[in-house]
């Protein structure tokens, strides 16, 4: 599990314990359909968003031309935290890339551990400082790496993301092509090549649709390839 995530199951479990002291979580469970939005740009933000299954997508832009991914967070990964901290509307948008279960902690719950818990306030720094990292990396990746090192180390991030899902017993990872390609900045079309090139190299293997890592060392040598 990566670190990002270690922290992130840190903070729920402070969460659950401090309020109810059960292992089961007191908070709501919200559930959303493939293309539901969680919350939208300019909503107020009510509380923020644990991820218990599936796929979410931040982004800006509303139509598919000018789309531009932020991020895809998985399972055990919170959402809409930074705008609920500096209490402004939400600048981007979150939807369901699949079948979602999210765990609502509302808004008081959340400030409250905060202004009551060093420990907690502390991982939330981490997180933040975490998340500032990963968008750094990415505006790295998009600027200095070829498209097939930017391509192995999404594939990387993404499949170790998929690891220990709740729901399937593997890792294959399971999100839209057009979208893979929109984080790396390329075409569908070009995403569909070099895919083609990594199967025909025994790298990956594409099953229905999804994708199997292969040889993740030989993919870890490409992504940092250029680095």
């Amino acid at each position: 599990m990566s670190k990002k995530r270690n922290i992130s199951n840190k903070l729920f479990a402070e969460l659950c314990n401090h309020f109810t002291n059960e292992i089961n979580s007191p908070f709501e469970i919200r559930t959303f359909k493939k293309g539901g939005f969680i919350y939208r740009k300019g909503n107020q933000p009510k509380g923020v968003y644990f991820i218990k299954y599936g796929w979410v997508k931040i982004f800006r832009g509303g139509n598919e031309g000018d789309e531009v991914i932020l991020r895809m967070l998985g399972h055990n990964e919170f959402i809409g935290y930074v705008s609920l901290l500096k209490d402004t509307p939400y600048p981007d948008n979150a939807q369901a890339l699949e079948y979602c279960e999210l765990y609502f902690i509302p808004r008081n719950v959340f400030l409250t551990l905060i202004h009551e818990n060093n420990d907690f306030t502390r991982s939330i720094i981490q997180m933040l400082c975490n998340e500032i990292w990963s968008s750094e990396k990415q505006i790295v990746n998009l600027h200095s790496k070829k498209i097939d090192s930017r391509l192995a180390t999404l594939l990387l991030d993404l499949e170790q993301a998929s690891e220990n899902s709740p729901v399937h017993d593997d890792s294959l990872i399971r999100l839209p092509k057009k979208d893979l390609a929109k984080m790396i900045n390329i075409s569908p079309e070009t995403l569909s090549r070099y895919l083609t090139r990594f199967q025909e190299s025994g790298l990956i293997k594409s099953i229905n649709g999804m994708i199997e890592l292969l040889r993740k060392d030989k993919l870890f040598k490409i992504s940092n390839m250029n680095d």
